[in-house]
């Protein structure tokens, strides 16, 4: 079931600084749990709360700002149902103070019909430049080195960084420029990470453990991000940083 319940269920769903339980939020929890229902929304990542996943605005006055919440929710049966994601349009629908909303789940198959669920593949990565290796304790001398050779190249290259910026185009001209500076220094000055392209992709028959696997890709993917945030010093322990 979908629709707009008008239903936030925790602080983190609202911008507002109304505190209160509303009646809404009391109904929608009683309907979930009459109903053996979960809430699609709350089976997400936490990182899913944020403001891009708004999906109610309310209306601009000259007396306030607007406050942003997720009130339009999707309830899902916990019976016969594996696994949820939701998403939401980028556009909020001219006219009304919503955001459409969308969602895939992925139901068991019957127990009176064989067969499994077609379970979708991850979706690929996508193919991008990857990104530089923060350098270990050891290799301190990749910073130096850097430096010196942005320095050479704005050097030799100071007649295009030297006119004064009177229009978008000059800005353009010179930020394009001096990107351009930055990363074939880093080329040369930096590692790059080094992926196995022997790693042999696993193809998964039953549907729950290509369920588990899935899940564990997706966390270690978020601990690599975690694992990225720490300080370069601390790169000596063997775990590879990038930045």
């Amino acid at each position: 079931m979908a629709g707009d319940f008008n239903a936030t269920l925790s602080h983190s769903e609202s911008t507002s600084n109304n505190l209160s339980i509303s009646p809404a939020h009391l109904k929608y929890s009683q309907f979930l749990q009459t109903t053996n229902a979960v809430d699609v929304w709350h089976s997400q990542p936490d990182t899913a709360a944020s403001s891009s996943f708004y999906t109610c605005r309310s209306p601009l006055t000259t007396l306030s700002e607007p406050t942003f919440s997720i009130s339009d929710r999707i309830a899902a049966s916990r019976t016969g149902t594996l696994t949820a994601e939701i998403a939401l349009s980028p556009h909020f629908i001219p006219c009304t103070d919503h955001r459409p909303i969308f969602a895939r789940i992925i139901l068991s198959s019957p127990s009176t019909i064989p067969g499994e669920p077609d379970i979708p593949s991850e979706v690929p990565a996508p193919a991008y430049s990857p990104r530089f290796h923060v350098p270990f304790r050891h290799e301190k001398f990749r910073y130096h080195q850097f430096s010196a050779t942005v320095d050479a190249s704005l050097t030799k290259n100071s007649p295009i960084f030297l006119p004064h910026i009177s229009s978008d185009t000059d800005f353009q001209h010179q930020y394009s420029a001096f990107t351009d500076t930055l990363l074939s220094s880093a080329r040369s000055s930096f590692r790059f990470p080094s992926f196995s392209e022997s790693r042999r992709q696993q193809n998964f028959t039953n549907c729950t453990i290509k369920l588990i696997v899935t899940e564990l890709r997706r966390v270690n993917r978020l601990m690599s991000t975690l694992s990225g945030r720490h300080a370069p010093d601390q790169g000596h322990s063997g775990i590879g940083k990038k930045i």
